[in-house]
């Protein structure tokens, strides 16, 4: 006919039909990836400091929430109410802290919001430490709540820091184990505070909680990788 073209049967090629019955049971199948047994038991360096940096800010953090209401209460004899009033300081310091920390830690960083906080925690009690029996209950107040202040950067942060290292497969599992060593800590470090409390007195639990702090701000500086504007692909592996 004119205006269409002939095909001829023998050139045309017919596809064949689907059968569900021709596909075997043994094809291949992609499987789940799975998270390898290895990388809990034996955590990366950069999974050990982190563990470092959650133990160090819960034992410290934990360790003056706890005991600084007893401290007003017994070496400075305050009221049960005084005790309490005072110690509320480091708390609200914390929640101011705490915000000012979440707007700026995109543009700083994470790296020097943690050696701020864990430096600007042990500092105060240094100085608390230098104070000795002639500090007053007012600058054990003021000093210690900014110590609370500056630890609750870190331990707020670290929740932010924690899922970015880890990898996709694991990143629940591995905030949930990073964040048992606080656990642990609020656990250790009440119990630590009252045993060098009875063994070399206050200001040894000031100079020992000091020292925590110093010690992981140096660890932050030396071992902590920054992870701003870093896709988690790249930082994860």
């Amino acid at each position: 006919m004119p205006g269409r073209t002939l095909i001829s049967p023998s050139t045309t090629t017919r596809s064949p039909a689907f059968n569900p019955c021709s596909m075997s049971q043994d094809s291949p199948r992609r499987a789940p990836a799975l998270m390898p047994r290895d990388s809990i038991l034996f955590p990366s360096p950069t999974v050990n400091t982190v563990w470092m940096f959650w133990f160090c800010a819960g034992l410290v953090g934990y360790g003056l929430l706890v005991w600084l209401p007893s401290i007003f209460r017994t070496v400075y004899h305050m009221s049960v109410r005084d005790s309490l009033i005072y110690s509320s300081l480091g708390n609200i310091l914390a929640l101011i802290t705490a915000i000012c920390s979440a707007l700026v830690i995109d543009r700083v960083g994470r790296k020097p919001i943690f050696f701020a906080g864990f430096f600007c925690c042990g500092l105060p009690l240094m100085v608390v430490w230098w104070l000795g029996k002639g500090a007053s209950a007012v600058s054990v107040m003021i000093l210690v709540a900014i110590s609370i202040g500056s630890i609750s950067i870190v331990q707020l942060g670290l929740w932010t820091y924690t899922p970015e290292i880890y990898p996709t497969r694991m990143r629940s599992l591995g905030t949930g184990l990073a964040s048992a060593w606080a656990r642990l800590a609020s656990i250790i470090g009440p119990n630590v505070f009252g045993l060098v409390i009875a063994s070399v007195g206050m200001n040894g639990v000031y100079v020992a909680f000091a020292l925590v702090g110093i010690a992981a701000a140096i660890l932050v500086a030396i071992l902590a990788i920054e992870t701003k504007k870093r896709q988690l692909e790249e930082i994860s592996h």
